[in-house]
């Protein structure tokens, strides 16, 4: 098997005076590990971020009929509050073949960032 990386932003400042149902889909098919740095900015935003994962085909995300179950993080939800602040995911392992980040917001404004690095290990 050839190693795979991934890097790129799941949400990129979207506004999180609203809730935001799910970042774009990443394929984490074939990956060992990821990382992901979430990053807020605003004017009191309080919020829940939860990451949801699926195993269903790309034919089934395509025709938006995938099943996602959301991950057990230890501390879900992921709390935002605050004018600033940022949280660290690590996953050790990615035993899914897709991830997203759902945000769901309580109150304030202000934009949210979302970025994935994830690899191969070994290969």
């Amino acid at each position: 098997m050839a190693r795979r990386n991934l890097n790129h932003k799941m949400f990129d400042s979207v506004d999180i005076s609203t809730s935001q149902t799910q970042s774009k889909e990443t394929n984490t098919e074939n990956v060992d590990q990821a990382f992901v740095i979430i990053k807020w900015t605003g004017t009191a935003p309080i919020g829940a971020i939860t990451f949801e994962g699926s195993n269903d085909e790309l034919n089934e995300i395509k025709k938006g009929t995938e099943v996602w179950e959301e991950l057990y993080m230890g501390l879900v939800p992921i709390s935002v509050t605050g004018n600033s602040g940022s949280h660290q995911i690590q996953f050790n392992s990615m035993p899914f073949k897709w991830l997203r980040i759902k945000y769901t917001s309580t109150s304030g404004i202000g934009n949210l960032t979302a970025h994935i690095n994830a690899t191969t290990l070994g290969a």
